[in-house]
């Protein structure tokens, strides 16, 4: 998930859990443990990334959910794992992303 950091926000793992909500239908009653793992420059439009691990059990291998915001949108959800290469269509950021994600592993 992707978001951005709000006034209302305690701090980057209350963020982080509000925006896993509000996009993926993950509620925080789900989730047994978060922690924050660490911040990345990206390098791009001045976008400093947070990255908060949270540990849930009991989700289906893929899932729908329909977002309020913006008149709503559809996000698709699925596992894609972080030892097989990326799609050649992911996005150049998101590649870089998941590379600095997988340094804390």
């Amino acid at each position: 998930m992707k978001g951005t950091v709000e006034l209302s926000d305690s701090d980057l793992i209350s963020a982080a859990l509000r925006e896993l909500e509000e996009e993926s239908g993950i509620s925080p009653d789900q989730i047994q443990h978060s922690t924050c793992w660490g911040s990345w420059d990206s390098g791009f439009q001045q976008q400093y990334w947070h990255f908060v691990y949270c540990e849930i059990s009991d989700l289906p291998d893929r899932w729908s959910h329909f977002t309020q915001d913006d008149g709503g949108r559809l996000f698709d959800f699925f596992w894609h794992p972080l030892s097989e290469p990326l799609p050649s269509d992911c996005h150049p950021l998101f590649m870089a992303a998941i590379a600095q994600i997988a340094q804390y592993i």
